[in-house]
């Protein structure tokens, strides 16, 4: 990896972050069950409720730091209800973050609860109808659902209907981990086959989004988003010095024009996520970017994949170049 610079040079182009949670002080606790057990793995130390309180930023801050930056992001919501009993951060409240916030919150990700399912078909309705938010995030271990179970027909139908995209966590997920039980978390509940492969096939209107690494099928993943028309990925839950050589070795080939840049934070370091990315190249592809394609993963991908989407809730693409 290349020397990291002093500082991020000013950007012709907005990164987009397209998945970051709004964990502020009051919303991490949409997450309260999962977060200390989540962060202690992440950091390798142990957290009380009120240390999660005092590290987590507020709106204005989590603004503050996306304008500086010279970032842009995309917000998404957070409803484990009936899986774990915690109090979800709203749809309403992702979309109120980007009206206040307009500049660097550009468009917000709705999550329902499905094992809520009448309630989910009504909200899910009105949060891209109503609220005006982009699509849907799932986080299926946590939310505790098997995405291709015939009883999600309808959620899925109603979202093909609409022709919106979603975000599916992809693999392995630092939720539950290293805890007796894992707090009910079962990571095959992540899986690309037969799971994600049933929703591409039979819902061809959904650009589907696989979240993060996808290990331990990181090859199955890369297969998956090759054969799907409608499947991308994301990179978000792990620095990329630690990425495996087969997800470096897709992305700098032949999917090159599939992934799109996440952050998961405030779970990661923004600005310190940021220059990694811009440090990682490596001429050869096999443990960095090759030339040209970081630019692809920070906003050139996003902006091609969600051109049409981005138009149909307002966000203004000048700043890409797009008219």
């Amino acid at each position: 990896m290349s020397e990291a610079p002093k500082a991020l040079p000013k950007f012709e182009h907005p990164p987009i972050d397209t998945h970051f949670h709004p964990w502020t002080k009051t919303e991490w606790k949409s997450a309260r069950s999962l977060r200390l057990v989540l962060d202690s793995y992440l950091y390798h130390r142990q957290f009380t409720e009120q240390d999660l309180t005092d590290k987590s930023p507020t709106e204005d801050q989590m603004a503050a730091l996306y304008r500086k930056l010279g970032v842009v992001g995309m917000p998404v919501g957070w409803n484990t209800k009936t899986h774990t009993g915690d109090t979800p951060t709203t749809n309403d409240y992702i979309a109120n973050l980007c009206k206040t916030y307009p500049d660097v919150f550009i468009a917000g990700w709705a999550c329902v609860d499905p094992l809520d399912l009448k309630t989910a078909l009504k909200e899910a309705e009105r949060a891209i109808t109503k609220l005006n938010l982009i699509g849907f995030k799932f986080q299926q271990a946590s939310q505790g659902f098997k995405i291709n179970d015939p009883k999600y027909a309808p959620l899925w139908k109603l979202i093909n209907d609409m022709k919106v995209p979603v975000q599916l966590h992809g693999g392995y997920t630092g939720v539950g981990t290293g805890v007796p039980g894992s707090q009910g978390i079962k990571i095959y509940l992540n899986r690309p086959y037969p799971d994600m492969e049933d929703i591409a096939v039979d819902y061809p209107n959904i650009k589907l989004f696989v979240l993060h690494v996808g290990d331990p099928w990181v090859t199955e993943f890369a297969a998956l988003a090759r054969h799907g028309g409608n499947v991308y990925r994301e990179c978000s839950g792990m620095w990329p010095r630690y990425w495996p050589g087969e997800m470096w070795y897709e992305l700098n080939r032949r999917l090159t024009d599939k992934y799109v840049w996440g952050t998961d934070y405030p779970l990661f370091d923004l600005e310190a996520l940021l220059i990694e990315h811009l440090t990682c190249k490596d001429p050869k592809g096999e443990k960095g970017y090759r030339e040209g394609i970081v630019e692809k993963v920070l906003w050139k991908n996003a902006i091609e994949i969600l051109k049409d989407d981005f138009k149909r809730v307002g966000v203004n693409l000048s700043r890409w170049g797009v008219k």
